[in-house]
């Protein structure tokens, strides 16, 4: 789970610097300001991803592949039992629905029973 949240971690912030690098092109005329601005801010996404960079590969040699794979098994085995869990639940929502606000076909249905 720490590896998914490392990953979105570092996509968001390749995602925040490639903004700001589009944003500085499109501001060539105050370039200057805007370096003066934003270089603290990216030296510290600069650093921010080295870091990451280096703890997930600490991460993954540590514990190697196996263990991105239980994750995996392990995230896929809690969603399909919390989707077991939620069907009745949504088929007991559906029934009470269906009570509520009764279709057209079904109130022909039961006025014939």
């Amino acid at each position: 789970m720490k590896v998914f949240a490392l990953t979105i971690l570092l996509i968001s912030i390749c995602y925040v610097q490639g903004g700001l690098v589009k944003r500085q092109a499109e501001e060539e005329p105050q370039a200057e300001v805007a370096n003066v601005l934003t270089a603290p801010f990216t030296e510290f996404i600069r650093r921010l991803q080295q870091e990451t960079e280096g703890f997930a590969s600490s991460v993954q040699e540590k514990f190697g592949q196996t263990t991105v794979e239980r994750i995996r098994t392990q995230f896929e085995t809690a969603f399909q039992q919390f989707q077991d869990s939620l069907t009745p639940l949504t088929e007991q929502m559906r029934q009470h629905v269906d009570r509520l606000f009764p279709r057209p076909t079904q109130q022909a249905t039961e006025d014939a029973a």
